[in-house]
């Protein structure tokens, strides 16, 4: 009951900017328990400034007691009651990051967890692709990096002749056989044709047939 009604003395006071430390002046027999990371202030500020970017020091009339940070520390939110001494993420590397910033490193999707000052990271998810069967002969399923995104490829054909069937048909006597490259394929066709011979040869051979 003392207790009860030495505090609300005093935060009448508080709200009119008098300041009195009571629980010191009474020997702690009213003791103000605080997390870990913050201490007891008979006269902390109304709005104490955190580490969320949005965060400012409001004016205020008069002080409140409470938990608050010790000097060179900050509150992480208003909502977390640890104190820090800086407010970033700290990665590994040394490298400070702001709260709640994203980045991209070693295919890992990172962020500074706003609420904890902490790096967390997962791996970077790839969009789906279209699935690709190389069914054409002479065509190999080979993996390509996307250039729109490094972290991820796809699956692209492409034509190794070392894979071609090796087919070479029997042709008839006079014929030869003849390559065919169709636009688009990777393994040449071949094909019978019969012999060209240029009608100055027939002519030659029949004048020397005569003779």
């Amino acid at each position: 009951m003392q207790c009860s009604s030495l505090e609300m003395y005093a935060t009448e006071c508080a709200a009119r900017g008098v300041c009195i430390d009571w629980r010191g002046k009474t020997n702690n027999t009213c003791p103000y328990n605080c997390p870990a990371s913050t201490v007891y202030k008979a006269c902390g500020p109304i709005n104490p400034v955190t580490c969320d970017p949005r965060s400012v020091e409001l004016p205020g009339y008069g002080v409140t007691e409470g938990c608050f940070c010790p000097e060179g520390k900050t509150l992480i939110s208003e909502e977390n009651n640890t104190c820090v001494s800086e407010c970033s993420c700290r990665e590994a590397n040394g490298v400070s990051r702001w709260p709640g910033e994203k980045w991209t490193q070693d295919c890992q999707e990172c962020v500074c967890d706003k609420n904890t000052l902490k790096v967390h990271c997962t791996k970077h998810k790839c969009s789906l692709t279209q699935q690709v069967f190389c069914d054409e002969p002479g065509y190999m399923p080979v993996q390509v990096q996307i250039p729109e995104d490094p972290c991820c490829s796809r699956t692209e054909c492409y034509c190794n002749t070392s894979l071609c069937p090796e087919v070479t048909p029997q042709c008839l006597e006079g014929q030869e056989v003849v390559t065919v490259m169709q636009p688009g394929k990777c393994c040449a066709t071949f094909e019978c044709s019969k012999f060209y011979v240029p009608s100055s040869c027939v002519i030659h051979s029949y004048i020397f047939l005569s003779l």
